[in-house]
């Protein structure tokens, strides 16, 4: 067979499309595009876009159409973009060094700010405000409008973001003390995180509740036993729910990474123990309530924190009625149980009783009530020892029984200021005068009589600043009774001139001893008792911002508070309070704190929530 017969021949090609047979098509049939970027509503429903603008599918939905920029991934224009960036972050930080390195006030002010984790968007918008007025020479002086658009170019991070892989910290984070996580909670069993939370608790927790004697608390927690003591389920969750403010480990989120959920899983828990407590009164019992009145007040829970409160004061007193039945009952550790006492009943007393004074009300515990000062001595010093934990660096001695003593001491002055200003009887001007002069004379004497251990300039732990700025906080409660002059009282402007001196300047000296703490640590390891002590000066400055000096602590105490707000639900109310106040009295804030309260009034505070419910007690 021929090589042309092998293979039957083929039927002619079709005829091209321009051909006379197919008038109704075009003369290429036409392929499908890809687009290099769609819009962001079709991003958004993942459906297909022309690539216009505007597209046909937002077309069709009468929706607004636009594409962002940024979401162009090719190779050549993402290169380009990173370069770009990376460019502009490199010349961002080296003029914010050259900036930070002068001494000026306003280039510490803006380190302070950075320092508070303030964001960039609000580093951006104070940048007008502080950078103008740094000393740099005229041909080196930075255009702010060309820096706002560097930082907004490095906006993408902010500095609530808490990172998704494991903390470097962790790997070699050594805790004060080893503690299981069971049974004392059922909702984790890692004991480093129990024992890396609790070490928190009394680093920095505990300096604003004096009512836990840590040896004893963690001896019982260790042995693992539910019938200890010393320690409960209870307790344990509601400080591990206090602790996990001062953490940025994940697992402290209820739901990550919101961080208005942080705690909430273990406060809940403790709530669900504390019912279980059917009224029974222990030490654990009474200490936990006590945490329960910190911790609802500081998550915006104010009236839940008082009725916590009042409890807490009923179960100390209780406690403290049947102290020698208690003994009787502990037998050998009858020793052990009296120190427990002791600490709780007093740790409560002050607790509660300067907690009532925020709330302008009677102190919850009687009058008569005495609490028992702890022996003293410096002997086991190097047992007693405050660490900076999570550092281990700067160890110095703690004075855990001067501090609660002198504590103690002070209590005793607040509760008689308390119940003469607070009660239901109303004294003439005249006589609170007296009383008040009374009352400074006897601070005054406490303040000259403390050990010199407790000397915050020398020593400053956290326990002993707060006890310091406890001292501030009365002075300013009570002469602020005495800044509005009587009309009837010829001598009422020279005692409201010198009781507005006296406050200013207490103010003042919160400034300082605030500032002392966030000299040497993270601001974000402040206790939530300080918020009240930055919000009581900062009402107290908000009056006297004619004076440079005045300002200045104003400014520096809205960055505290700034940072406060981003923890705490009572610090945002708080701040609010204070922009609103400012509004009413016609005060003109400095430009950096105008800053700052503008962004709390777009960003933190919503629109609609109790101002009373933030506060410590509503």
């Amino acid at each position: 067979m021929s090589e042309q017969q092998r293979w039957k021949p083929l039927a002619p090609a079709p005829p091209a499309p321009s051909s006379g047979f197919f008038p109704g098509l075009s003369k290429s049939i036409s392929r499908r595009k890809n687009v290099a970027r769609a819009c962001s509503a079709c991003r958004q429903r993942k459906a297909k876009c022309t690539g216009r603008i505007p597209c046909n599918l937002c077309r069709e939905n009468n929706t607004d159409c636009s594409i962002d920029q940024d979401t162009d991934e090719r190779r050549k224009i993402t290169q380009k973009r990173k370069a770009e960036s990376l460019e502009q972050d490199r010349d961002l930080l080296l003029r914010l060094v050259k900036v930070l390195r002068d001494e000026n006030p306003k280039a510490v002010e803006l380190l302070n700010l950075i320092r508070s984790n303030a964001s960039l968007d609000e580093t951006r918008r104070s940048i007008d405000d502080r950078l103008d007025s740094l000393p740099y020479p005229s041909t080196e002086r930075p255009s702010l409008n060309r820096l706002r658009d560097e930082i907004d170019v490095a906006h993408g991070n902010t500095p609530n973001t808490r990172r998704k892989m494991m903390n470097i910290n962790r790997l070699w984070d050594v805790t004060l003390f080893k503690v299981p996580a069971k049974p004392w909670t059922s909702l984790t069993s890692d004991d480093d995180l129990v024992s890396h939370l609790l070490s928190l608790w009394f680093t920095w927790q505990q300096q604003g509740l004096h009512c836990i004697d840590r040896d004893l608390l963690v001896r019982d927690m260790q042995s693992a036993d539910l019938n200890s003591n010393f320690c409960s389920p209870f307790l344990v969750n509601i400080l591990l729910a206090e602790a996990c403010f001062y953490s940025d480990y994940p697992e402290t989120f209820a739901v990550y990474p919101d961080i208005s959920s942080k705690g909430m899983h273990f406060y809940h828990e403790a709530k669900s123990l504390l019912e279980r407590e059917e009224g029974r009164i222990t030490v654990p019992t009474v200490q936990g309530l006590g945490s329960m009145y910190f911790c609802s007040s500081a998550i915006g829970k104010g009236r839940l924190g008082w009725m916590y409160m009042c409890q807490a004061a009923a179960g100390a007193q209780e406690l403290s009625s049947s102290k020698r039945q208690l003994l009787s009952e502990a037998g050998e550790a009858s020793q052990d149980m009296e120190l427990a006492i002791d600490v709780a009943v007093g740790g409560i007393f002050s607790s509660t009783t300067i907690g009532s004074l925020a709330l302008q009300k009677p102190p919850p515990m009687s009058r008569k009530h005495r609490t028992e000062l702890l022996p003293v001595t410096h002997d086991n010093d190097d047992r007693d020892m405050w660490i900076p934990y999570p550092r281990h660096s700067g160890a110095v001695p703690a004075h855990t029984h001067c501090v609660f003593n002198s504590l103690t001491s002070l209590t005793e002055i607040v509760r008689d200021a308390a119940n003469l200003l607070f009660g239901e009887e109303k004294p003439p001007r005249v006589d609170l005068e007296r009383a008040i002069d009374g009352f400074y004379s006897r601070v005054c004497r406490w303040h000259e009589q403390l050990p010199s251990c407790l000397n915050s300039e020398t020593n400053p732990t956290p326990g002993i600043l707060d006890l310091q700025l406890r001292y501030h906080i009365l002075i300013m409660t009570i002469f602020g009774f005495l800044k509005r002059p009587a009309d009837s009282e010829p001598s009422g402007l020279t005692s409201a001139n010198h009781a507005q001196e006296r406050c200013v300047l207490s103010a003042r000296e919160v400034t300082w001893l605030i500032e002392t703490f966030r000299s040497r640590w993270r601001l974000y390891l402040l206790p939530v008792s300080f918020t009240q002590h930055t919000t009581i000066s900062l009402f107290t400055l908000l009056e006297a911002l004619d004076d440079n000096d005045n300002r200045t602590a104003f400014v520096q105490l809205c960055i505290v508070s700034r940072s406060f707000a981003r923890r705490w639900a009572v610090a945002k109310g708080m701040l609010r309070l204070v922009q609103l106040s400012a509004k009413q009295m016609g005060v003109d804030l400095p430009p950096e704190a105008s800053t700052l309260f503008e962004s709390v009034e777009s960003k933190v505070w919503r629109p609609g929530s109790s101002l009373g419910e933030a506060g410590w007690g509503g």
